[in-house]
């Protein structure tokens, strides 16, 4: 095989880790199993100013995420005829910037989404059934490798301040309703619920993929 023909494989092995991952991760952002898991865990009720219970708040921060709308980040707790704000303007403006990035990473997740279709279409149609059985099976490795990488990654402290302060880049104190419900160590239920998703992505590409390559015998049923 040239390096042209090589080079087409490649991108197999390149775009599905980057799918998986982005998309895995994407999506359990945006569910509210998540975040009650953890709020559940941490009370996360008691350490905010208002009424909601903790799947009350963890609906309200999946809504927001999910909306598609401008509409600011906000909840608000009823002072006799008044309504208080829970969240300040840092507050709002950090969940503002955090939906931006997971509009901006899902768009990006679902282009290479796109382009692994295309490219497996691709191969399957015009290259070699043996190559492409070969390219998949590297695929869903490399897409493990690149998992237990952002596990290492993402449990680092100082990696995880570097993407704040990149993406996000409001200054909250450690008093903060949002930190103190959000910080760490929210990274790791997160962990766990977008790698088991992405393992499960891994399991099913993995059977669609060994399903269609496989190679018929002689004396085997077409």
């Amino acid at each position: 095989m040239n390096k042209k023909g090589m080079a087409k494989y490649a991108l197999l092995i390149v775009l599905l880790p980057i799918a998986i991952l982005i998309l895995s991760g994407n999506a359990m952002l945006r569910v509210s199993a998540t975040y009650g898991y953890y709020f559940n865990d941490i009370q996360a009720s008691d350490l905010v100013d208002s009424s909601l219970n903790n799947s009350e708040l963890a609906g309200e921060i999946t809504g927001y995420f999910n909306s598609f709308g401008d509409e600011e980040f906000q909840i608000y707790e009823q002072n006799g005829e008044f309504l208080d704000p829970v969240f300040d303007n840092l507050e709002v403006l950090a969940m503002k910037r955090a939906k931006q990035v997971m509009q901006w990473t899902l768009i990006g997740g679902g282009v290479a989404l796109v382009a692994v279709l295309a490219s497996y279409i691709y191969l399957t149609v015009r290259g070699e059934k043996r190559h492409l059985r070969t390219s998949g099976i590297l695929a869903a490795v490399a897409t493990v490798v690149a998992l237990i990488v952002k596990i290492i990654l993402v449990r680092s402290q100082g990696f995880r301040a570097s993407l704040y302060e990149r993406f996000i880049g409001v200054t909250l104190n450690d008093e903060a309703s949002l930190k103190l419900i959000l910080g760490s160590p929210m990274e790791n239920v997160y962990l766990v619920f977008s790698s088991v998703f992405a393992i499960i992505l891994i399991v099913l590409f993995l059977y669609l993929h060994l399903g269609m390559t496989r190679e018929k015998g002689m004396f085997k049923s077409k």
